[in-house]
């Protein structure tokens, strides 16, 4: 469980009041937070950063956050825990949301107690522990199909 310990969050939103105050939710609950404004940073800090939590806004200038969560299925075959915040969310879209692996989803404007009770229950969540010490097997990789993160924005559009 990611409880006991400091959690890296990433915050995806082009708003930047928006991305501080998730910041200072997330540092007041005792984690760390990092900040991207696009699709292509968040891309970006998931290829180099372990995060435990993402709260992602849909509707961002270039790539939108169902984009990236598409394109991030299809790169890694999973996400970390997500929690979609925006105010461009329709019933409707919900189920595909769910399905691409989105945890959670929480309407802009948003309350403070609803963000923290959101990112305590997902970081509940025992979740597998990739252990890098096992033999990898060459026939179950699919790094050569994979899309890299420079091929974002073409996959995106």
């Amino acid at each position: 469980m990611h409880m006991t310990q400091e959690n890296t969050i990433l915050i995806v939103d082009d708003d930047k009041p928006v991305r501080e105050t998730l910041q200072q939710i997330i540092e007041m609950m005792g984690h760390k937070a990092i900040q991207a404004d696009r699709a292509i940073k968040a891309s970006r800090v998931l290829e180099d950063t372990d995060v435990h939590a993402m709260l992602l806004d849909l509707q961002m200038p270039g790539t939108h956050g169902d984009r990236l969560l598409q394109f991030l299925r299809k790169r890694k075959g999973s996400l970390p825990p997500t929690i979609v915040i925006s105010g461009h969310v329709q019933r409707h879209k919900a189920g595909p949301l769910i399905q691409l692996g989105v945890e959670g989803i929480i309407a802009k404007p948003f309350r403070v107690q609803r963000v923290v009770e959101e990112l305590k229950r997902v970081l509940a969540i025992p979740r597998p522990v990739a252990d890098d010490d096992d033999p990898v097997d060459p026939t179950q990789q699919t790094v050569a199909s994979a899309p890299s993160v420079d091929d974002l924005p073409q996959a995106l559009c």
